[in-house]
């Protein structure tokens, strides 16, 4: 990029579309939506760690709850001028300003392909959005890898690198971009020694983790797999169809295209029929993204998406190879394909997910979060157990026991419940009945759908049961139960808006 500067005629352009674009986004009122469940894990957390210095989910219990440290870190220090909650939002919204801006940029810095670039930004857009509405962190790591990629435009090498560490504080799935890196300097630009300099923050992520946890890999990381225990062919199967536009296994050509363009491209490197350049760092992170989901045996979660969407993007927009032969001719006409998948990915969960059709499955979360409020207020010093602990463990200012396992590993050694006998379903996150004996709550919050087993059991029988309206169909479900080994008052059940449950079953 020798020559080229900053802003010319054309990036004022693609920055100007990128600010318009970015205003439309937050025109959806972040203010009033409902963060996903998970985002409430992370503000539990930096809660912790701001009142008490330990980044943990309960108190003086060292071990690594959250996937995102530096999330945590950034919601703690700006909740020093106010509350968490609000925190995430104003940062998600400086993400999706900062993202959509500098991705439109990026794409206006491309010599040839402007047309297609434009439909690159507007396709992962969406995607990216589904991630921050929800108030989680995945967003910070596309952010930084669109400012890496606008690096190499400018062959600032070492910042390149730089960026790409940082992202590593934000997801783990960054160190294996962060390795594809590495390698594509060392092995392709032979620029080994004046890169490695750059790749401090990760060294610095792993010694502050290794102090504070006593381990850098992220608990969900080993206890989705094992809670979740997807048998390996239908872990592809949930790959594939999260390609295919979310809409059944019959969809799975499509994911199975992604799969064919990939493997085509792969084969065409080999074959030196293509030279390898940076764009091929992101595609081939964008591969072992779905390869790890693949192979995962555990829900591909929404925020997740944009790992992929992003650097798929991003490899499109850096790639200005011209189009020789019929195979690169298939490769580019199948991305833009694929792209038009992740937009309507992106769309159709903003549109589900946030309650603009249809319930959103995040009112669920808000009526946790007012139970594990009253609860508390109740008494502070009893335990609560449950499979979902975002809004209920942030609510809940008193140990939490996490029976789905994020929260406490010791749950583990009770799951997988099997399918169908304890369970209706791999994808379902339930209570073991042992794990409840074992722990021996206090409380026990749960919607249905995840208490039949313990139902059944005669673990439950010495609490006292509670039918919490929801207010809408969530999963099968129109209620939230609450199982007490203290009973409520009438005027308690009155401030919660339950019910005793007229028979457990």
């Amino acid at each position: 990029m020798n020559g080229r500067v900053l802003f010319g005629k054309n990036q004022w352009v693609f920055m100007v579309a990128g600010i318009f674009i970015a205003i439309a986004a937050l025109a959806v009122p972040i203010s009033k939506s409902n963060f996903f469940d998970d985002a409430y894990i992370h503000a539990r957390i930096a809660e912790n760690f701001l009142n008490y210095g330990e980044p943990f989910f309960n108190i003086g219990e060292k071990f690594k709850a959250d996937s995102s440290t530096g999330f945590v870190f950034v919601i703690a220090l700006l909740s020093i001028f106010g509350n968490i909650p609000d925190s995430i939002r104003y940062f998600e919204a400086f993400l999706i300003i900062a993202t959509t801006v500098s991705l439109f940029y990026l794409a206006s810095l491309s010599a040839l392909h402007k047309a297609r670039n434009s439909f690159v930004c507007v396709a992962i857009i969406p995607g990216m959005l589904w991630a921050a509405y929800g108030g989680m962190e995945t967003p910070v790591v596309c952010l930084l890898i669109i400012w890496a990629a606008i690096a190499w435009r400018f062959e600032k090498h070492g910042l390149v690198v730089a960026m790409i560490a940082m992202a590593t504080w934000f997801r783990f799935e960054a160190i294996l971009l962060l390795l594809i890196v590495v390698f594509y300097y060392a092995y392709v630009r032979k620029l080994f020694k004046s890169i490695i300099f750059y790749t401090i923050p990760f060294f610095i992520l792993l010694l502050v983790e290794w102090i504070i946890f006593g381990g850098v890999i992220p608990h969900a990381a080993i206890a989705k797999p094992v809670a979740y225990g997807f048998p390996l062919q239908q872990s592809v199967l949930n790959a594939l169809n999260a390609l295919s536009f979310g809409f059944g296994y019959q969809r799975a050509p499509v994911g199975l295209l992604f799969v064919l363009v990939m493997a085509v491209e792969l084969i065409l490197i080999l074959r030196k029929k293509i030279d390898i350049n940076f764009s091929e760092v992101f595609l081939i992170f964008s591969a072992g993204i779905f390869l790890a989901w693949a192979v995962g045996k555990s829900l591909i979660f929404q925020w997740y998406f944009c790992l992929l969407f992003f650097p798929f993007g991003i490899s499109v927009l850096l790639d200005d190879r011209k189009l020789v032969g019929p195979w690169q001719k298939f490769i580019s006409s199948s991305k833009v394909l694929i792209l038009l998948g992740f937009a309507f990915v992106g769309l159709t969960g903003i549109i589900f997910d946030f309650g603009l059709i249809g319930n959103s499955p995040n009112l669920r979360v808000k009526r946790y979060m007012d139970i594990g409020t009253e609860l508390y207020s109740f008494c502070p010093s009893c335990t609560l157990a449950s499979s979902e602990i975002g809004g209920l463990g942030f609510s809940y200012k008193g140990k939490v026991r996490d029976a789905f396992g994020l929260g406490d590993p010791l749950a583990a050694r009770f799951h997988p419940l099997r399918v169908p006998e304890e369970r209706q379903g791999y994808g379902i996150g339930a209570i073991p009945p042992d794990y409840i004996a074992y722990r021996n709550p206090d409380f026990i919050v749960s919607m249905p759908i995840f208490s039949v087993s313990l139902r059944a059991s005669s673990i439950i029988s010495p609490y006292l049961s509670y039918d919490c309206p929801i207010g809408a169909n969530i999963w099968g479900n129109h209620i939230i139960q609450v199982f007490s080994m203290q009973p409520f008052s009438t005027h308690r059940l009155s401030i919660m808006g339950c019910k005793p449950t007229a028979k457990l079953n």
